[in-house]
């Protein structure tokens, strides 16, 4: 659940990664990049390839896309964009101001931007993109993001046999060939970080993306400092060169190719070898990676957490004493120490720590290690019959953690466990959306921004995207985050997300595990590297 990155297939999960063992040499910093080398960086165009591991996207196109995050920072450039210390700057954007306590906002784009075929980019190329991506029939994964916009309902209704009753947003209003207005259905605070990079629902096209929508999808056309060299060579080969007509900062490189790899390990050891510059990391590979590549590690807090969840529907997880018992019965710290190194960083609260309000101690006791009491929680909810079946997608390195937390309930609660998951994201997300799932499973959130909200509503209200991941639903917490959503300012709209937060750690739907990390390997051939909300910053790139 969450912005699928880095965990293949399906568009609500990312892998959950952490940094090395113990002894490894590993640079880590919350809020910021860390730089390959303390050797300033030179010129803003030195040139050269760089070779980056990537899994099989599902498409190319921004709206369309569940993994190619990388791709689409590379050929488009957002309105808005955030910085290594989450500070909001600017992308095409030249301004965004709203009105009507945050229900209406006037958007005004910098003037003279083309696309890499020439064409303008306008408040129409937005607008077009905008009202595509929320017309149900099209399917366009980044629909959601749209789901705020007036007019979205029109477009999505509810029966899915029954045909939209419009083909545009009402909200949407080109002002002239710059500027548009948005108005939404509830005031939003956060607006102006949902126009940041991580919601691809928000980008522009040009025309021709909507001629031949799955030809545009194999070489798309954008705005950024890459343009497509070549078509997408499926399971095989993503390639760009630097777009010399780009408005923005310069790209370092000249050429960057996303190699597609079906297995992690292999990417690895191909970056050992010299056949690859960069690669993401798997579970499994955390332990060895400082030692296999002493001074090129490279980890970033990420606004991402792992938790526990527990099939609500099913009576036997109605006490939440049960569920207390659970969480306390789980020792965070030895199983980051003995399976991450100790830099898997046990969570303590409901939202990213890393986020604007994040309160990492919050959850207290009931996310500490305590089996004497867990014991006794678990006695005074009845304790439990049978088998505990604990789930979660095999085949993407999550059965160490999963298999420690089975044998850590096994010895502190005496419950037998077992492992019945279905396979791969596919068939787990399916389980999940049936209602098979009966014991607790593996949920992930990777805010698209670092807001509060954008964790505790797209997984602790009933409509949120993530709520699949959670079946958790309180009248008074979505309440609370609408209120935040409609306060003035930051300061404001994070006092009622704590408040929501508040409220769901008395309810205790679900246990807290780690807080996650963007965590790289890179070869000798790299000379700078920096890592941060957008993972790799592709303009910074530099060889030696």
């Amino acid at each position: 659940m969450g912005r699928n990155v880095r965990a293949g297939g399906l568009g609500l999960v990312v892998l959950i990664v952490a940094a090395s063992a113990a002894g490894a040499s590993i640079a880590s910093r919350a809020g910021g990049a860390v730089p390959a080398g303390a050797a300033a960086r030179t010129a803003a165009h030195a040139g050269g390839t760089v070779s980056i591991y990537e899994l099989e996207p599902d498409h190319l196109t921004p709206q369309r896309t569940t993994a190619a995050y990388d791709q689409a920072h590379a050929l488009f450039t957002p309105l808005l964009n955030l910085n290594a210390k989450n500070q909001i700057v600017k992308g095409m954007a030249q301004s965004v101001t709203s009105s009507r306590a945050g229900r209406v906002w006037t958007i005004k784009i910098k003037s003279g931007w083309k696309f890499q075929n020439g064409e303008p980019v306008t408040s129409r190329s937005f607008v077009d993109a905008w009202n595509a991506t929320a017309y149900g029939p099209n399917a366009w994964a980044t629909n959601g993001e749209l789901a705020n916009v007036a007019g979205y309902a029109a477009l999505n209704p509810k029966n899915t046999k029954d045909k939209p009753t419009a083909k545009t947003l009402s909200g949407l209003k080109i002002i002239n060939k710059t500027t548009w207005r948005v108005t939404l259905t509830k005031p939003d605070s956060q607006f102006p970080l949902e126009l940041t990079g991580g919601q691809l629902g928000f980008y522009p096209l040009p025309k021709v993306a909507f001629k031949n929508p799955d030809a545009y999808d194999l070489a798309p056309i954008g705005n950024g400092p890459f343009q497509m060299l070549g078509q997408w060579k499926h399971n095989q080969l993503i390639s760009v060169k630097r777009w010399s007509g780009y408005k923005g900062p310069q790209p370092h490189v000249d050429r960057i190719d996303f190699k597609i790899y079906s297995d992690a390990h292999t990417a690895y050891n191909d970056v050992l070898a010299g056949n690859l510059d960069i690669a993401f990391l798997s579970n499994d590979e955390l332990a060895k990676a400082g030692s296999d590549f002493p001074g090129r590690v490279r980890a970033y807090n990420a606004p991402e957490i792992d938790i526990m969840s527990y099939p609500l529907y099913d009576d036997r997880f109605k006490d939440k004493r049960l569920r207390e018992a659970i969480s306390m019965a789980i020792d965070r710290g030895a199983i980051s120490k003995a399976l991450f190194g100790g830099l898997l960083t046990p969570a303590g609260s409901w939202v990213p720590a890393s986020v604007q309000g994040g309160r990492p101690k919050l959850c207290g006791e009931l996310c500490t290690f305590n089996p004497t009491k867990a014991k006794q929680l678990l006695a005074a909810a009845g304790g439990w019959k049978g088998t505990m079946n604990i789930w979660y997608p095999t085949g993407f390195g999550f059965e160490p953690l999963f298999q420690a937390i089975g044998n850590q309930l096994r010895q502190n609660l005496g419950i037998d466990v077992a492992y019945p998951s279905p396979g791969g994201f596919g068939p787990y997300f399916q389980a999940l959306y049936d209602h098979k799932v009966d014991g607790p499973f593996r949920a992930h959130w990777g805010a698209f921004y670092p807001s509060m909200q954008n964790t505790l509503q797209a997984l602790y209200t009933p409509t949120g995207d993530g709520n699949f991941g959670t079946f958790y639903s309180n009248p008074q917490v979505t309440n609370l985050i609408l209120k935040g959503n409609a306060s003035a300012t930051l300061a404001k709209a994070t006092s009622f997300y704590q408040q929501a937060e508040n409220l769901i750690k008395d309810d205790f739907p679900t246990a807290p595990l780690f807080y996650a990390k963007y965590v790289y390997v890179y070869s000798k051939h790299i000379k700078h590297v920096t890592i941060d909300v957008n993972q790799v910053e592709l303009t910074d790139l530099q060889v030696q």
